[in-house]
């Protein structure tokens, strides 16, 4: 079954737009990601919105020339044109989503709306205010103390409210922060710290969002590897950062070693761009709703950079296993997930029958079902597989690939004698199954 494509995004108006609507769809990928939304016709609701799960993203893009006869009244009006209007924007964006959630439009015309569903009273909203054009790190102070109220008409630092957060990212730090943290899951989780820190502190001021981000990275706990801003001891307190912190993080070797290791993540990136750039052409082979619904391919985006790598490192040892071992038609492995209760299941093959590629294709995910199933029966614990089946080719690393999720939670005598059964010819898991360990750290250590 085709699924057909369930929309064509709006076109961004203007440079600022497109400039950050590349960003996010690197972040948070295409399927999730809506450039100018309308809530009437003609009647923009926002530059940029992000869907995913509930978590609703709104981003306000403004840029205005920095100029005026003095640094005072350049500094008014750049404020005014780009972070007052931005906050102006997203105020009413949130006003509108609280009362018409379902009248979210793709089209000018307002004859489109948004596919994707939400539950407006679950959903957690995340303010992020863009000010273009001025290309140094603004200073930005959340606090809800009267004595600093005028603190906003001093030259580069903006104060606002520690009740409604407005994340403020400008010229000299939004793409590093967006490209630092390229994963929803990495992007959310920096953001949850940001802003339960900033509820935790009397104040915080700083310059540039980028010297948060350094915080957060060098503060990592070596066990869980949860990152933090701030040290515990911080609570209650006041905190002041005169100086930008980022160039501690790219001096660092070991921030250098991470990123030549997240090169391997990048394979997984590519496959989940296919299979969108297939969703949204309607070539995507099944009845998943692939943005909405419960699909492998939501599954794999959920992962944060670190555990992408670990796959792509698992995707990358199995295509080279296969086109090294002679006279192998077919290679499989599995990889096990940090908490221990899910796992992937890589599986390449070549088509069985050339000229029947279809018939071929319902064989090949028939058979990965069948790998999923049985590497169940023989590790109980797990409650979710994913399958990635991988049609090789020499050159381009893959002709094509296959999904399928496989929730197992509920597992019982039926199930465990179904995928037995089927795996008889097979054999997966069988031929000396063993449990190779490896040790990957965020931060690799530097010999």
């Amino acid at each position: 079954m085709i699924m057909q494509s369930k929309y064509k995004r709006s076109a961004c108006k203007n440079k600022s737009e497109n400039f950050i609507t590349y960003l996010c769809d690197k972040t948070f990928l295409k399927l999730w990601v809506y450039p100018n939304v309308y809530k009437k016709t003609g009647k923009e609701f926002c530059d940029c919105l992000v869907l995913f799960e509930d978590n609703i993203l709104i981003f306000s893009v403004k840029d205005y020339k920095y100029k005026g006869k003095t640094q005072q009244i350049a500094w008014q009006r750049w404020k005014r044109g780009t972070i007052d209007e931005s906050i102006k924007q997203i105020n009413g964006a949130e006003r509108w989503l609280k009362k018409y959630p379902n009248e979210l439009y793709i089209d000018e015309k307002c004859t489109k709306k948004i596919p994707i569903k939400f539950d407006i009273s679950k959903a957690k909203i995340y303010r992020f205010v863009i000010a273009l054009g001025l290309n140094e790190d603004i200073g930005i102070l959340y606090s809800n103390d009267n004595e600093h109220n005028n603190l906003d008409n001093k030259i580069g630092v903006f104060q606002t409210s520690k009740d409604k957060i407005y994340h403020i990212l400008d010229s000299a730090n939004v793409e590093l922060v967006l490209k630092e943290l390229d994963t929803i899951q990495d992007f959310l989780d920096f953001y949850d710290e940001k802003e339960l820190t900033i509820s935790q502190l009397e104040k915080i001021g700083y310059y540039g969002e980028s010297t948060l981000l350094a915080l957060y990275m060098q503060n990592m706990n070596e066990v869980t590897g949860e990152h933090k801003i701030l040290p515990p001891n911080f609570k209650n307190g006041e905190v002041l950062i005169k100086e930008n912190l980022w160039a501690n993080i790219e001096n660092d070797p070991q921030y250098t070693k991470k990123k030549i290791e997240d090169e391997f993540s990048y394979l997984v990136d590519n496959l989940l761009n296919k299979s969108i750039y297939y969703e949204q052409r309607g070539e995507l082979i099944g009845n998943v709703d692939v943005q909405n619904g419960f699909s492998p391919i939501k599954e794999i985006a959920k992962e944060s950079r670190f555990q992408r790598r670990i796959l792509g490192n698992t995707l990358w040892d199995v295509f080279l296993k296969y086109w090294t071992l002679e006279k192998q038609k077919r290679f499989v492995r599995f990889s096990m997930s940090e908490n221990g209760n899910k796992a992937y299941v890589i599986l390449i093959s070549t088509f069985t029958n050339d000229k029947d590629i279809e018939n071929s294709r319902i064989q090949l995910r028939k058979m990965l079902e069948i790998a999923c199933g049985s590497l169940k029966n023989i590790k109980p614990e797990l409650i979710q597989i994913i399958g990635i089946a991988i049609i090789p080719h020499k050159e381009l690393f893959s002709i094509g690939e296959d999904y399928i999720l496989l929730n197992c939670k509920d597992w019982d005598e039926e199930h465990i004698n179904f995928y037995n059964e089927c795996n008889e010819s097979y054999r997966f898991w069988k031929q000396n199954i063993k449990s190779k360990v490896v040790s990957f750290d965020e931060y690799p250590q530097i010999s």
